[in-house]
């Protein structure tokens, strides 16, 4: 067997793989183009004709190609095992992160779309902000829905001006309430300064907006599209918990972007939210301790307790006139 012959035979399995350099790929084909007996290997390589293979090389030849065969067999087989180990680890990893989040999320989806069709609920909103550990902020915002009659009663009390020497400090009180009969303009009315105003544009607030806003995102979607998945999966985690003596699902979103935890407290018996919890980190604010400025809001949802009197304007406020 001429060398240069020898020298083709070694190359032709890597030529097959395409993993020669165009050089030597244009060499190779010049040469089976002049050379049958490289061309026919050739051939029989390409057609995975074994037999054909051996019977064409010499013994030394035969060897080396036996070995090479073998070891590329054994080399994309340990890439495949790799790699599907590597998948099946991925996936168990999602799957015990996002399956038992998608449960909780799913059910109280479910319980938010029956709560949105009630035409007859009370929603109490208690929120309180601490900023270094002590109160900065207070309020208390009760809404009342009943047959499209929409009133929100909004008392707010400001302690935000913080000093070295004396901490924390009241500031002002605000009491705010906001009505609309469902046809006419919303009607705001400071209780304080006895102050109206009617908004330029009509609006009539649906009987589920309410309700709606008091839950993330990620709950309020039913269709969640494979990033939203990932997401879930990286960002989202459950636990159980008790708080009052109550069982909770705690669903906590991490957004490391602006450095922020939020927990959401679901019922487990009646799967309505109940409780928000959310620590945001704040530059202002760089002891350990007390870095982060916590939002605690308490949500109490009541169906079917709202009168009449609970959706209109009473003493003064009553004698308001209402544009249609």
């Amino acid at each position: 067997m001429k060398r240069i012959c020898s020298i083709i035979r070694d190359l032709l399995p890597n030529y097959i793989e395409n993993l020669v350099s165009d050089e030597t790929k244009q060499y190779v084909e010049n040469h089976v183009t002049k050379c049958t007996e490289c061309k026919q290997i050739l051939e029989n390589i390409e057609g995975d004709d074994t037999e054909k293979i051996l019977n064409t090389l010499g013994e030394e030849a035969e060897i080396r190609f036996i070995k090479k065969h073998k070891r590329k067999k054994v080399i994309f087989k340990t890439i495949g095992i790799i790699l599907l180990i590597i998948f099946f680890i991925v996936f168990i990893a999602f799957a015990i992160r996002f399956i038992p989040v998608n449960s909780v999320r799913l059910k109280t989806y479910d319980k938010l779309q029956k709560l949105k069709e009630m035409n007859n609920y009370k929603v109490t909103v208690e929120k309180t902000i601490n900023v270094l550990g002590e109160v900065s902020d207070k309020s208390t915002i009760t809404y009342y829905y009943k047959d499209c009659k929409y009133k929100e009663d909004n008392k707010r009390i400001f302690i935000n001006q913080y000093n070295i020497e004396g901490g924390l400090k009241p500031v002002i009180e605000h009491k705010i309430l906001y009505y609309s009969d469902g046809n006419s303009n919303i009607v705001t009315l400071n209780k304080e300064t006895g102050n109206m105003n009617i908004s330029d544009t009509a609006s009539q607030i649906d009987k589920g907006h309410i309700l709606e806003n008091l839950y993330p995102l990620f709950i309020k979607q039913y269709h969640i599209n494979l990033l939203g998945r990932i997401y879930m999966a990286v960002e989202i985690n459950v636990r159980e918990d008790m708080y009052d003596n109550k069982k909770y699902y705690v669903l906590t979103e991490t957004s490391n972007s602006v450095n922020t935890i939020a927990e959401y407290w679901i019922n487990k018996e009646t799967m309505m939210i109940e409780r928000e919890v959310t620590k945001q980190e704040s530059d202002s604010f760089r002891d350990e301790k007390n870095k982060y400025i916590t939002y605690d809001i308490k949500y109490k949802i009541e169906p079917n307790v709202v009168t009449d009197e609970d959706v209109t304007f009473t003493d003064n406020e009553s004698t308001l006139q209402m544009d249609n």
